[in-house]
């Protein structure tokens, strides 16, 4: 009897390991089908830009070369026009140097059409980086949220949660936002833990309710990025879950949206 019984211990614990195996391997095979097909966007659609110096008056004078300066350029160029060839909900491109946040922006009539499924319409669990529904195509709203799976490997937005830290901010102050025409700088203004139901998901209708919503993240930032409220006519909201012990709570990160020229 005890031998039957260290059988059936030794049987249902092998078919417990093969079981956790195998959903590793799933797991496994669902982010890299998932890094697969963004990659190959990236790699087909995106070029980057090799940084510019200036070097002035200094020419080769090298006493003079420590006063050379780096030229600020958006430093990707995306053919945003083709990659909507392929999806017409394709709305944007986002980019953050030095991180796996290189993604193209979807916007739907719903926010359940790529919370799981990718550009090129197949399953995946993590989805696609979109825009909020409510939002306008164009980018004029006051709020532009937009969302992405928290993933444990580190893509989409699973990095999003690293401007808890000072040193991160301070290393990435800056994201770029490109459209088919224009190119967007996102300066990152402030970044904190929220809940889904909080201002952050409100589509603002005013210069006011935009203010206040600044001021509101600014004080409840993780980050002091010393941004001037009154010089900020317009953001980009990133969101993301966040593990936590609350099922509704996310982890955003605001930037102030400006037209690079």
């Amino acid at each position: 009897m005890r031998r039957t019984v260290k059988a059936l211990i030794v049987f249902f614990g092998v078919i417990m390991v093969f079981l956790s195996g195998y959903k590793l391997i799933e797991i496994y095979l669902d982010y890299k089908a998932g890094d697969d097909v963004y990659n190959d966007v990236s790699k087909e659609y995106v070029e980057h830009i090799e940084v510019v110096i200036d070097e002035g008056a200094g020419g080769d004078n090298l006493e003079q070369e420590t006063e050379q300066e780096v030229k600020e350029r958006v430093p990707v160029s995306v053919d945003l026009e083709s990659l909507k060839a392929t999806n017409a909900d394709v709305a944007a491109w986002l980019y953050l140097e030095d991180s796996k946040i290189n993604y193209p922006v979807l916007h739907a009539d719903d926010n359940d059409k790529y919370l799981h499924t990718m550009i090129d319409g197949t399953y995946n669990k993590a989805g696609s980086i979109f825009m909020d529904c409510r939002n306008k195509g164009d980018l004029s709203d006051l709020n532009i949220i937009i969302y992405g799976h928290n993933m444990k490997n580190d893509s989409m937005f699973g990095t999003l949660s690293e401007y808890k830290k000072q040193e991160y901010f301070e290393d990435h102050p800056v994201m770029w936002l490109i459209t088919c025409d224009k190119a967007y700088k996102l300066e990152v203004v402030a970044a904190l833990d929220t809940t889904d139901d909080s201002i952050a998901y409100d589509i603002l209708l005013s210069a006011d309710e935009l203010k206040e919503y600044l001021e509101w993240a600014i004080k409840k930032s993780d980050i002091a990025t010393n941004a001037d409220v009154s010089a900020i006519s317009q953001v980009v909201t990133l969101s993301t879950c966040y593990s936590s012990n609350y099922d509704n709570t996310r982890y955003i990160v605001i930037g102030k949206m400006t037209e690079f020229e």
